[in-house]
């Protein structure tokens, strides 16, 4: 919850390969969102990740894009 724009991030898979990629983007969505209304704000990065996670009762949406 504390990543920032910059940040990094390093995903490691099971044969303990691993990259790493850094945050461009953070932003939080709410649940009457349509993927057409954020999809430019997460894509268009090449190879990416994307990391998402519920947010408190309300059940809002924070969203890091890693590039």
């Amino acid at each position: 919850m504390d990543l920032t724009a910059g940040d990094a991030i390093t995903v490691t898979d099971s044969a303990g390969a691993s990259r790493t990629y850094h945050v461009v983007d953070v932003f939080t969505v709410p649940d009457s969102t349509y993927w057409e209304e954020i999809q430019s704000r997460v894509t268009g990065y090449g190879e990416s990740v994307v990391l998402q996670t519920c947010c408190g009762d309300n059940a809002n949406y924070r969203i890091v894009v890693a590039d």
